[in-house]
């Protein structure tokens, strides 16, 4: 289930604190200066449909890849 309450910068922002010196942790940072990433995280946070965005973004390998990371940094 995706997160309901807070919008998806709020959630990362979050993520962040469980960050560590990990290369997961590393590779999550550098995604994230992507640009291209950066606008698809923005599409998600300001959509009115957030989840079903979210849904739609997840179809995209190098999303999923990203959600992948931040989700190993988080159960580590």
């Amino acid at each position: 289930m995706y997160p309901s309450r807070f919008g998806l910068h709020e959630v990362l922002c979050r993520v962040s604190k469980h960050f560590s010196t990990s290369a997961s942790s590393n590779e999550v940072r550098e995604a994230l200066k992507d640009e291209h990433l950066q606008k698809l995280i923005s599409d998600i946070d300001s959509s009115l449909d957030a989840l079903n965005e979210l849904d739609k973004y997840m179809g995209l390998d190098f999303f999923r890849i990203f959600s992948d990371k931040i989700l190993s940094v988080v159960n580590q």
